[in-house]
């Protein structure tokens, strides 16, 4: 396990600083943040994976290391198992959702 810390300047007046830990192969597991700014509203999340590298779920902190909320993730996969469609759930309900088309070369 390792972690990266970025640090640049948003819209030229806040500093954010942000470390992202990943695992053994080279996955993020937790991206952590803080900013000048108090009134930021996450902090932390804590991504887990399954078997395969995937996210299946993101734990939301605030700044007092507070559970915010719990998003889930189902996937859909092509002929080839490349994700094609990536749903985020929150309390079971659909939030989400990211379409993707992968063109594939012979």
């Amino acid at each position: 396990m390792y972690s990266v810390l970025d640090l640049y300047t948003e819209n030229l007046s806040r500093n954010l600083i942000t470390t992202f830990t990943y695992n053994k192969q080279g996955q993020m597991i937790e991206s952590d943040w803080t900013k000048s700014d108090s009134t930021y509203k996450y902090n932390r999340i804590v991504h887990f994976r399954n078997r395969k590298g995937r996210r299946t779920k993101d734990k939301v902190f605030n700044k007092n290391n507070k559970h915010l909320k719990t998003v889930t993730f189902k996937y859909e996969f092509d002929d080839k198992n490349n994700w094609i469609i990536m749903k985020h759930y929150e309390k079971r309900q659909l939030t989400k959702a990211i379409y993707r088309e992968i063109e594939n070369y012979e």
